[in-house]
């Protein structure tokens, strides 16, 4: 039994170090490879006579990915300017986990005091983002917060922008190449260690099952005990004399030619 318990735990730390490999290859390797499916559902809040307030939801999905995007934009717009999509809220919502931040609504952080009093001569620009990644259920995540200040019409300066950004759940100053999830999706997490762990086993056990069955065939070919490849040719033995395991019937007779 106690062995038992410590070739479990044992797969079980592999099957969750095989999980975040897979999720953060898919997190490096595919976003170039693999199409991604996406849903944009559009808000609209007319501010005044000719501004407008548009907040923007954006799904893209694929091979074991997922990102979230939701963007609150404030401009000299009209209304022709924007499109429609057949999405709605709730498609958008029913492809996030739970942990979304969307499903709460929490996830901009605009800084209104301070727009409300530069509205006029500035357009402040709000984004959220949420990645996931992780197969067969998502397992790690990380989130980014941008905020962009783009010099409005009515500033008299050329439109441009600045603005800062925030990193959660993010490896990127470490790995240089990007943003790398680490925030686990905890419920992803236990499934999947638990899918690739008992995928392992089962892999260790077929390698096992088909050696042990060549062996077997190997040393019964050459008329030796199956058990502990003890020679049997010539021998009247029903029992192996090394090991007592059973000869079967023609085994002894095998090769003894030779």
């Amino acid at each position: 039994m106690k062995r038992f318990l410590v070739a479990a735990l044992l797969y079980l730390l592999f099957g969750g170090s095989v999980n975040i490999a897979v999720a953060w290859v898919l997190a490096l390797r595919v976003p170039t490879a693999a199409p991604m499916q996406t849903l944009v559902w559009e808000q609209w809040e007319q501010v005044d006579e000719r501004r407008w307030r548009i907040r923007r939801t954006i799904v893209s999905h694929g091979l074991g990915r997922l990102v979230a995007a939701e963007h609150i934009n404030s401009g000299d717009m009209t209304e022709d300017e924007g499109g429609r999509t057949a999405f709605s809220e709730a498609d958008i919502l029913s492809l996030l986990p739970r942990v979304s931040a969307l499903h709460r609504g929490s996830s901009i952080r605009p800084d209104t005091a301070a727009d409300a009093a530069l509205s006029e001569l500035y357009q402040p620009r709000y984004s959220y983002r949420e990645f996931y990644t992780g197969w067969p259920l998502l397992t790690l995540r990380y989130r980014e917060w941008t905020r962009d200040v783009r010099f409005g019409p009515s500033s008299g300066v050329d439109r441009s922008t600045s603005g800062s950004s925030e990193v959660s759940g993010s490896l990127k100053p470490i790995t240089g190449a990007g943003n790398l999830p680490c925030q686990p999706l905890w419920r992803g997490m236990l499934v999947n260690s638990a899918f690739f762990a008992a995928s392992v086993a089962a892999v260790w056990r077929s390698i096992g099952l088909v050696r042990g069955a060549v062996r077997s065939a190997v040393r019964r070919w050459r008329g030796r005990c199956v058990g502990c490849a003890y020679d049997l040719r010539g021998a009247t033995h029903e029992r192996c004399p090394e090991c007592g395991r059973v000869v079967r019937p023609g085994a002894r007779a095998m090769r003894s030619g030779e």
